[in-house]
């Protein structure tokens, strides 16, 4: 018997056309055009921040940005037109992240336990990270740079609503409260954030104890946060 006849006639060496065949007629998925707008300013966005961190907000060049997203140049300009348009965006969508981060970690504490410790540890942890030095970064470069001031401006503005409506939604405001105490609720979130904000922006000095300073005045903001609320 020939090789050609004996290869055709053995079933384990017979080729698989009609494996092949299916294989090749497989449906390919094919994304919309707002599927890949999404992953690409996603991209770009993740890859701002980081740079931002890393970097710091001089060094960040729009270049680097690309590299490091995969992403062109041309479809950078496309939806972003300026380093300053970028860097705003970038941090308020960290900002919007860790939002849902911040309220899903809430939402999962088990009925009977402290929400509000929760809360401020988690709120914590979320300003010794990447997202508030990126956006150390930009206040400190917008109050000289003409150009960013506004965009950062624009951005910590929505920071300030969304946290207040967070803060809203999550805790209840006291029950019975007379006018000083509703101004104070109302305020809360405003007041944990500028206490967090210094504190970690003291301990991006360096300075030493900054660790234990913190500790120590968080746990005053979390026995003021409860007492507030009953």
């Amino acid at each position: 018997m020939s090789p050609r006849r004996a290869h055709l006639e053995d079933p384990e060496r017979a080729p698989r056309r009609g494996h092949r065949r299916a294989h090749e007629q497989a449906p390919v998925e094919r994304r919309t055009q707002a599927e890949r707008t999404a992953e690409t300013t996603a991209k770009l966005l993740d890859a701002t921040a980081a740079c931002l961190a890393d970097l710091g907000y001089s060094r960040t060049s729009t270049t680097e940005v690309c590299r490091r997203a995969g992403v062109s140049r041309g479809a950078m300009l496309h939806h972003f037109p300026s380093k300053a348009v970028l860097v705003a965006a970038a941090c308020e969508h960290i900002f919007q992240t860790g939002v849902d981060e911040f309220r899903a970690v809430i939402e999962a504490v088990p009925a009977g336990t402290d929400q509000i410790d929760v809360a401020i540890d988690t709120l914590w942890e979320l300003f010794q990270g990447a997202t508030f030095a990126a956006w150390f970064e930009l206040i400190t470069a917008g109050r000289t740079d003409a150009d960013l001031r506004p965009h950062v401006a624009l951005v910590a503005n929505r920071m300030r609503d969304t946290t207040a409506a967070t803060w809203n939604e999550l805790f209840d405001p006291p029950p019975a409260a007379d006018v000083a105490t509703a101004e104070l609720y109302e305020a809360a979130p405003l007041l944990i954030f500028a206490v967090l904000e210094g504190l970690a922006m003291t301990r991006m000095t360096g300075v030493p104890g900054a660790e234990a300073d913190a500790e120590k005045v968080l746990d005053q903001v979390k026995g003021a946060a409860n007492a507030l609320r009953g």
